[in-house]
């Protein structure tokens, strides 16, 4: 199908000025535009206030309608209390699915989305639509390429035209998309589906709150709403939006690094990351989207405050499964799809079982198979790929006997016990190497590289095969846009995995992880970049267990810490590390060394010196010459940072 939609611009505003000659106003514009649909053979399927969505089986139909449209609504007496309408049109063919009179699909979320980035008496045209009308449209209409354009599906940016015609204003700004923006939104391989009312709701929070936090239990869908929300509202920011995902993150103290790092704020000597960070942002109009931020909350809490109390133009979003609990933060509870759940099914369920069909005859069963699923966004994804296997009757079924696993934490709410539920469900229909590799992704943070999964998972066979199995069946999500492509777990799919290792297991798969991660760290900057959260759990894993290894370990990284800025972080590690070595050992001099030059570059001298002095002890004791000279040049160091330059020559 091809569709047609279009709304009035600045329809709110009107509708404050004269209401009553709005009402008659719309009345006539809603007649006129069916007129012309209907007269191009096309249908009028919906009306959403002062939007009109419009199906054609000929996308030349649908082109020439949207011109009649614009000429007619342009060349129409309106009341002058109202003065001209404008009215903006997005255009876009693709596949859909049709049940009660409604359309379901991609291709019908993508065209409100076309549809909100033009202009009053604009129409845009996708990239779908030009190639199949390229070759039949009449001399007296024409498409201008605007260029590529990232619209706020957060889909790969490609190709938008605009409809040039006699009568049709032709010059306008520059599309209202996420190009305008400085940001760093993550593109979306699927469509988002409903959650119009969230949105709108999200909207006006954060039109009146600079705090706002997206909370729910895992899989509910918080965080691809709190991205969405970001895409929608991006022309708001003039200094951009930022995303930051906290999922491989563990330790509090080092939120304010990562949300440093991403926006390429370095730290300074004798002065907190937090400190440098607040300057950063103190005059900038912008928007922070932190999520996953539950397991380092109080964190997150302490810098959310730091940056409100300091930067008057910033804005923060978080997601988490519990409150940040701080005065002027607004929470907003996500709950289940209702409606929009059945929507997303059939969506799913399309590009999961293309052969199988969700119309009008199946719409009753798509209902209760979601009202068993509680409206859960992950539960549904997940059931959903299960009909590449069987069909929709038999998932029904097995769905009503299957789920047999329930939590024995009671504390857990009943809708988060039916997730786990639907996650065992779908574990207990894979292969033993499917299963097997599952449980070994499980011990990463943050995702990892095919290769990194192949050497924790060395004893499957066929990793490769059993990995893109799982992202057939949604288990797993596969990201292609980087050099080597990075496999990622949702975080309530890794820890359901992780339960199923046994200890066996899960000291095998940790020091494989370890043993990788310890190897890469010695190669790129770029690749410990890529896998940071990854080198933070081998670097806590090895310390926990081998003061020796986690020595060597933390002096390969030390140069990367170093260079990427990262001092305060480096020295929290090299102090828990200098607690699991022999306190009269080789390693306690060398890590010693390291922390007094850290200290160094941080200024804290008296510290520098101290760690020195016990390393030059350490090493006169164990007669190492090359020690004892290492420790002596750290010692002049710090000297010398004092000012006392023969003294540090001596």
């Amino acid at each position: 199908m091809t569709f047609l939609f279009s709304d009035i611009e600045g329809s709110t505003k009107l509708w404050e000025r004269a209401p009553e000659a709005m009402r008659a106003a719309l009345a006539a514009h809603d007649a006129l535009l069916r007129r012309i649909v209907e007269r191009h053979h096309g249908a009028v399927f919906k009306t959403v206030g002062d939007a009109c969505y419009c199906a054609f089986g000929n996308p030349a139909d649908a082109l020439t309608a949207a011109v009649d449209g614009q000429r007619a609504l342009h060349s129409a007496a309106w009341p002058d209390a109202i003065g001209e309408i404008r009215v903006r049109m997005g255009v876009h063919s693709g596949q859909c699915t049709q049940s009660a009179g409604d359309y379901f699909g991609p291709a019908v979320n993508r065209v409100a989305r076309l549809a909100a980035v033009a202009y009053g008496e604009q129409i845009l045209v996708s990239a779908a639509t030009a190639a199949l009308v390229r070759d039949v449209l009449s001399d007296a209409i024409a498409l201008r390429n605007l260029g590529t354009s990232r619209l706020k599906d957060l889909s790969q940016p490609e190709p938008t035209y605009q409809v040039v015609a006699e009568g049709l204003r032709a010059d306008f700004p520059p599309l209202a998309s996420l190009d305008t923006r400085p940001n760093n939104l993550p593109s979306q391989i699927s469509s988002f589906v409903g959650r119009q009312r969230e949105l709108d709701e999200l909207s006006a929070l954060l039109a009146g709150s600079r705090l706002v936090t997206i909370a729910g239990p895992g899989g509910i869908g918080k965080t691809r709403l709190a991205v969405q929300l970001a895409a929608e509202v991006v022309e708001l920011y003039d200094d951009g939006v930022w995303f930051f995902d906290l999922t491989g993150q563990r330790d509090a103290q080092f939120v304010a690094q990562t949300i440093a790092m991403t926006l390429g704020v370095g730290e300074l000597p004798s002065e907190p990351i937090e400190t440098t960070l607040t300057a950063f942002l103190r005059n900038k109009k912008t928007l922070l989207l932190i999520d996953n931020s539950e397991q380092v909350l109080a964190g997150v809490a302490r810098l959310a405050r730091m940056l409100l109390s300091h930067c008057p133009r910033l804005s923060i979003v978080t997601t988490s499964r519990e409150p940040l609990h701080l005065a002027g933060e607004t929470v907003y509870r996500v709950g289940p799809m209702s409606d929009d759940g059945t929507k997303l099914f059939v969506e799913r369920a399309r590009g999961a079982a293309p052969s199988q069909s969700f119309g009008e005859a199946q719409m009753g069963e798509i209902s209760a198979l979601c009202k068993k699923l509680e409206g859960i966004p992950l539960a549904i994804e997940l059931a959903c790929a299960r009909l590449s296997s069987m069909p929709l009757k038999q998932l029904s079924r097995r769905l009503t006997s299957g789920l047999t696993l329930t939590s024995k934490d009671a504390t857990e709410s009943e809708r988060h016990r039916t997730l786990r539920e639907t996650i065992a469900w779908s574990y207990n229909l894979l292969s033993p190497d499917e299963k097997a590799t599952l449980k070994a992704l499980s011990v990463f943070r943050g995702g990892c590289t095919p290769d990194a999964i192949a050497y924790v998972a060395d004893a499957i066979a066929d990793v490769d095969g059993a990995s893109s199995s799982l992202v057939d069946k949604s288990l797993l999500s596969f990201d292609d846009t980087g050099e080597d492509g990075r496999y990622r777990l949702l975080d309530i799919v890794r820890q359901y995995a992780q339960e199923q290792l046994d200890p066996t297991e899960a000291a095998d798969a940790a020091q494989k992880h370890a043993a990788y991660y310890a190897t890469l760290a010695a190669g790129s900057y770029a690749a410990i970049d890529n896998d940071l959260p990854n080198v933070r759990a081998a670097l806590e894993w090895t310390i926990d267990r081998d003061g020796t290894a986690a020595a060597r370990f933390v002096a390969v990284v030390a140069p990367y810490w170093r260079t990427r800025g990262l001092l305060t972080e480096a020295r929290s590690w090299l102090s828990r590390t200098l607690q699991a070595v022999d306190p009269r050992g080789e390693d306690r001099g060398a890590l010693l060394c390291l922390a007094a030059s850290f200290a160094s570059l941080q200024d804290e001298l008296g510290e520098a010196l101290r760690l020195a002095g016990e390393a030059l002890t350490i090493y006169r004791v164990l007669g190492d010459a090359h020690g004892i000279a290492h420790a002596s040049f750290r010692i002049a160091e710090a000297v010398h940072r004092q000012g006392h330059l023969d003294r540090a020559e001596d």
